[in-house]
């Protein structure tokens, strides 16, 4: 009997272990899901606070179109997030109805042991029966064993009773934990729904869009044009800093009589310290403004509108809102601060073999040569009041080798 109370014991005792461990991995998967589901929830609400500006000021353009692709993209990866915590809310349904069905297994046979023991109890309430059943023993030792046993005999019916109530209270509290999760996955599959309407319509939306869009066929090739012809100028102008860096930085390991390869910076021991450490951050750099959206990725992509034509970007486009800072994404000493009309300002930081970019800055807090930190401000983004855009482009380089910023930045 006293090894049987040890088991009962262990099995509720291990089964509830492992419940709790299944639970929290659960438990934290979907608070992870919650927490990123807020951030998109935010950002949405961001591109829809541009996209009534945008309408506001303008009919029909290219702008509208690529925050509302971007709106598009968000909303998809909402619902992907929902349909995750979905299936983590199943999981634990599934869960908890497999504690429910073994607590109550567990219970039907404590409640049979519990009758057995009811039942000797019964058959030996009297202490003149207790007596008579240890007096009747054939020595004095079995005696001794048997005043034992009774005394064992009420000790676990006591524990019985007390685990029938310890299972009864466990089993109540995954009935409800059941019906919360049945009510979590009702209001999880309403916002699914939204979602799916609001996804419908914002595809519509889209389609629509590019089909007007296509009837100004000759203003967006304009726009192409000088759009490409900025890039080339910023584009240039970034090529050229970095070479006389590469130049100089030649110069001085000639000097020093060390051989470097002609696309590669001669780093002092702390330029390659700080190199190291912005490799290391990729992935964790914060973005350059506090708020934004990113409206055109890196890389050679085909034109949102006109069929066959292909557009490349050097960096991204992080549409922001009107009078934003824009701030250093890591330490670094500044290289250059240039101007041209077609990309305002642009300020090149170098972070030992690495630079960052920050163009289309209406006004610029720093100067060449100054040393910066992580998040000290540059500039604040320059506003187009034709479009009412206010839009930083972001670039980074490795020596002349250039990076797609979106996997640098940290992810929002």
């Amino acid at each position: 009997m006293k090894e049987l109370n040890k088991i009962s014991a262990i099995i509720l005792l291990l089964g509830g272990l492992l419940f709790l461990a299944s639970f929290e991995s659960n438990a934290q998967s979907r608070s992870e899901l919650e927490k990123q589901r807020g951030k998109l929830m935010e950002e949405i609400k961001l591109t829809q606070q541009m996209l009534e500006q945008t309408r506001q000021t303008r009919t029909e353009s290219l702008q509208e179109l690529e925050t509302l692709n971007r709106q598009i993209q968000i909303r998809e990866e909402l619902m992907q997030n929902i349909s995750r915590d979905l299936n983590l809310l199943d999981d634990k349904s599934e869960e908890i109805n497999k504690v429910i069905s073994s607590l109550e297994r567990d219970l039907e046979s404590i409640r049979e042991e519990y009758a057995q023991l009811i039942v000797f109890a019964y058959r030996n309430r009297s202490s003149l029966n207790q007596i008579m059943y240890i007096f009747a023993a054939e020595d004095f030792n079995k005696s001794i064993s048997r005043a034992r046993y009774i005394r064992e005999i009420t000790d676990f019916r006591k524990k019985q009773a007390g685990l029938i109530e310890d299972t009864r209270l466990s089993l109540n509290k995954r009935v409800e934990e059941i019906s919360e999760v049945r009510a979590e996955k009702s209001d999880l599959l309403q916002q699914e729904n939204q979602q799916k309407q609001q996804l419908s319509n914002e595809r519509n939306q889209h389609d629509r869009l590019v089909n007007q869009l296509r009837t100004q066929e000759r203003e967006l090739q304009r726009e192409i044009n000088q759009k490409q012809q900025t890039a080339e100028r910023l584009n240039k102008a970034i090529e050229d800093i970095i070479k006389r860096e590469i130049e100089e930085a030649r110069r001085r390991a000639a000097e020093a009589q060390q051989r470097q390869d002609g696309n590669v910076l001669s780093l002092t021991p702390e330029a390659a310290r700080l190199s190291a450490d912005f490799a290391s951050n990729m992935g964790k750099l914060p973005w350059p403004v506090q708020r934004g959206v990113v409206t055109s990725s890196f890389g050679t992509h085909p034109h949102p509108v006109l069929r066959g034509v292909q557009i490349t970007n050097n960096g991204i486009n992080i549409r922001t809102e009107e009078n934003a800072e824009v701030r250093a994404l890591f330490n670094g000493r500044i290289s250059s601060v240039i101007y041209n009309p077609s990309f305002q300002n642009a300020i090149i930081v170098r972070h030992g073999e690495y630079f960052t970019v920050y163009s289309n800055l209406r006004e610029v807090f720093v100067k060449s040569g100054q040393e910066i930190r992580t998040g000290e401000r540059l500039g604040i983004v320059y506003t187009d009041s034709s479009e009412d855009k206010t839009e930083i482009h972001l670039e980074i380089w490795q020596g002349t080798k250039k990076l797609n910023p979106a996997l640098w930045l940290l992810s929002q």
